[in-house]
C-alpha cells in the first residue's frame, strides 16, 4: 500500500508539441506504456514505468518550449503558494481541481524554473520510485541554478528540505533530502547564460547503449557520459528539445 508523501517529488510530467511522437520516442526507449485520459486541461497521457505510475504528457501550452517539470506533493497549495511568494516566487498557472484525484498548479521558483505542487484527494498521491531496484523510472531531480544559496534558501522555508552540500566532478553540487526518494540536487550553471530549470534523471543499465538508443530516435546529445563518484551519467535532448538525464548506477 503507497504512503501518502508530503513535501516530496512525486510526479514528472512533459509538455510537448506532439504527444503522439513524445510518446513512440520515450515507450520505444524505455518500454513505457501510456494511458490516455480527459482532464479539465484537455488530453493527458499516463505515463507507466512498470514501477508505478511515473508521469506524464500533456500538450505544450502557447509560449512555452518542450520541457520536463517535477511536481512536489504538498499538504495545501494556497499555504504553499503563500509562502512561495513571501521567499520570492509566484504563481504560474493557478489551482485546478483533477476531480477526486486531488488538485494542482503552478509556481515560478526564486531562480525562474517552473514546479508543480499537488495536494492529494481521495487518492493517495503518485511515487515515483515505486521500486528502487528497478530500471527506466525517475531516480533524481535536479534544478541549474544561478545561485545555489539562493535556491536552497527558498526551498527551505517552502518544503522544509535539508540539504548536503558535496563536490561532483570539481562543482560544488547541494544535494536535496526531502526524506523519501527520489532525491535531487541543485547545480551552479556552468554558463551564466542557461536558463534555470528542472530536470528528471532515467536510471538505465547502460548509459552508452541508452545513449545511442536516443540518438538513433532524434535525440540530440547534450552532456556525453560523465564519471561520479557513485555511478556515471549523461544528458540529451529529445527530438521536441526537451531534456533529459540518464543515471548509471555503479557496478556491484
Amino acid at each position: 500500500m503507497k504512503t501518502r508523501i508530503r513535501n516530496a517529488f512525486c510526479w514528472v510530467e512533459l509538455v510537448a508539441p506532439d504527444m503522439g511522437a513524445a510518446k513512440r520516442f520515450y515507450g520505444g526507449l524505455y518500454g513505457w506504456s501510456f494511458d490516455d485520459v480527459e482532464t479539465p486541461g484537455g488530453p493527458y497521457s499516463v505515463i507507466q514505468t512498470g514501477n508505478g505510475m511515473g508521469g506524464g504528457i500533456m500538450p505544450l501550452p502557447e509560449g512555452m518550449e518542450a520541457s520536463w517539470m517535477p511536481y512536489v506533493a504538498v499538504e495545501n497549495l494556497e499555504e504553499t503558494l503563500a509562502l512561495a511568494e513571501a521567499a520570492g516566487g509566484a504563481m504560474l498557472f493557478p489551482p485546478t481541481d483533477l476531480d477526486d484525484s486531488g488538485r494542482i498548479m503552478w509556481i515560478q521558483d526564486v531562480e525562474g524554473a517552473r514546479l508543480g505542487l499537488y495536494q492529494a484527494g481521495p487518492q493517495s498521491p503518485p511515487t515515483l520510485a515505486a521500486d528502487p531496484s528497478g530500471k527506466h523510472h525517475v531516480c533524481f531531480v535536479e534544478e541549474t541554478v544561478a545561485d545555489a544559496m539562493q535556491a536552497t534558501s527558498f526551498y527551505s522555508k517552502l518544503f522544509s528540505w535539508e540539504f548536503e552540500s558535496i563536490t561532483c566532478g570539481g562543482t560544488d553540487y547541494q544535494v536535496i533530502d526531502a526524506g523519501v526518494e527520489p532525491k535531487g540536487g541543485f547545480l551552479t550553471k556552468p554558463e551564466p547564460s542557461m536558463p534555470s530549470a528542472w530536470m528528471p534523471y532515467v536510471k538505465v543499465d547502460d548509459i552508452e547503449a541508452a545513449l545511442a538508443a536516443a540518438l538513433t530516435r532524434g535525440a540530440s546529445l547534450v552532456v556525453g557520459r560523465t564519471e561520479m563518484e557513485k555511478g556515471a551519467f549523461a544528458v540529451y535532448a529529445d527530438p521536441h528539445g526537451a531534456h533529459l538525464g540518464i543515471y548509471q548506477p555503479p557496478s556491484a
